[in-house]
């Protein structure tokens, strides 16, 4: 688990939100996502990109199969939130899971 993730997961604890790991959620494929939030919530952690290290993430075949892992996923009805360093340091990508949690209640999800 990279630092971010273990940043993001202390930030879920505080809050109280369950969450598992590392959950693979496509039967048939090795494809999983950082964190798994109820109900249908896939969180991605995206490291920090540097123009100068290459990167699965970053090549055309490592960017097109991610992509494909993400529309999976919402053709399966998770609704996949990905966020960045300045993301999960800042705040922002806990409060959008808490506002998203908040939404999906409403909606009766």
């Amino acid at each position: 688990m990279s630092q971010l993730e273990e940043e993001l997961a202390f930030q879920l604890k505080a809050c109280g939100i369950e969450f598992e790991r590392e959950y693979k959620f496509c039967p048939g494929r090795r494809w999983r996502a950082d964190f798994y939030i109820r109900p249908m919530i896939l969180v991605e952690v995206e490291g920090l990109v540097q123009p100068w290290r290459k990167s699965r993430h970053t090549t055309n075949d490592g960017y097109t199969e991610d992509a494909e892992k993400y529309d999976e996923a919402q053709i399966l009805r998770f609704t996949v939130l990905r966020f960045t360093q300045k993301h999960i340091k800042s705040g922002y990508a806990i409060d959008t899971i808490l506002r998203l949690m908040d939404v999906k209640r409403e909606w009766g999800e």
